[in-house]
């Protein structure tokens, strides 16, 4: 188990930290000076303390909120490892415990912050267990011709899409399940199924773009936000 905790923090934390530094530095030196960052006149220490605590409300991540996902990854990793490893009997112990906390943050109003998004990766859990299972029809999906392949993605993308458009708003980092958490998660079952066929799909053509991006995931992840404030900048600099 200690490997897995090695291997994670070195795939998943070592580059959280590495990204928020230059996040941090970016938004302290640039980003603060303007936008929407200069009117809320945050300290230099609070996103700093947001690295530390991984929580994306009350601005803590202000300089590149979407890295809330990474620890929260790392969480989602260790339970479903801890899930993976241990005696079925245990397995619905621990699944029982992780609707359990669900449940009472849920009734609580969500009013728990708790670091590294520990609540909202055990929500993260659930949709993985989910995935997880998914993957038991792996072999069968793979013998789908191409078409079914890309009828199902359809399918799946449009029950998703109106799944969403009646349970409401979900967010994952606010652990907002929608009007209809049960649904909620019916929803994502459909989700989860567009996402893992539609990648089966992809691997069909053998698109160096697609690979790159692929590889790249990670990097795309960490410095979308602040390639599209450059952008921006640029954009509102020549407009002028």
């Amino acid at each position: 188990y200690l490997d897995f905790i090695i291997k994670k923090a070195k795939n998943i934390l070592i580059p959280y930290f590495v990204i928020s530094i230059v996040s941090y530095l970016f938004w302290y030196f640039i980003g603060r000076n303007y936008g929407e960052d200069a009117s809320l006149n945050l300290p230099w220490y609070h996103p700093i303390l947001g690295i530390l605590l991984a929580i994306p409300q009350n601005n803590y991540l202000q300089h590149n909120i979407a890295l809330w996902f990474l620890p929260c990854l790392f969480l989602i990793e260790q339970i479903f490892y801890l899930y993976y490893i241990v005696h079925l009997r245990f397995k619905w112990v621990l699944v029982s415990c992780i609707l359990f906390l669900v449940i009472i943050d849920q009734l609580s109003g969500r009013s728990i912050d708790i670091p590294w998004g520990f609540l909202s990766a055990c929500i993260g859990f659930l949709y993985f267990l989910l995935g997880h299972y998914f993957k038991l029809y792996e072999a069968y999906i793979n013998s789908l011709h191409k078409i079914v392949l890309a009828c199902a993605v359809f399918i799946q993308f449009g029950a998703s899409f109106f799944g969403v458009l009646i349970i409401g708003r979900m967010d994952l980092g606010g652990r907002v399940l929608g009007d209809f958490p049960l649904l909620g998660l019916s929803v994502a079952m459909f989700g989860i199924g567009f996402i893992y066929t539609l990648s089966k799909l992809l691997e069909c053509w053998h698109s160096a773009s697609i690979e790159i991006v692929s590889k790249n995931t990670l990097l795309i992840f960490g410095f979308h936000l602040i390639a599209l404030s450059v952008a921006k900048g640029v954009l509102i600099l020549v407009l002028k």
